[in-house]
């Protein structure tokens, strides 16, 4: 037998973040920037995995 599927996925393309963590290692400045009080040593970073964007396609499937 034959088969035929039409799949979509994120169908309006919505921007939107699976994960999203600290990174409190990555600081604003240098280490000189820092030692001379010019750049603070951490900031408000954040990381992200973002979610796929829109996909669509055809499968065909054949048994034997």
């Amino acid at each position: 037998g034959w088969g035929v599927e039409l799949w979509a996925q994120n169908v309006f393309n919505v921007s939107y973040q699976q994960i999203a963590f600290d990174v409190p290692l990555q600081g604003s400045g240098t280490t000189n920037g820092v030692r001379q009080g010019l750049a603070g040593s951490s900031s408000q970073l954040y990381g992200a995995f973002l979610g796929e964007p829109r996909t669509y396609g055809v499968t065909v499937r054949r048994k034997f």
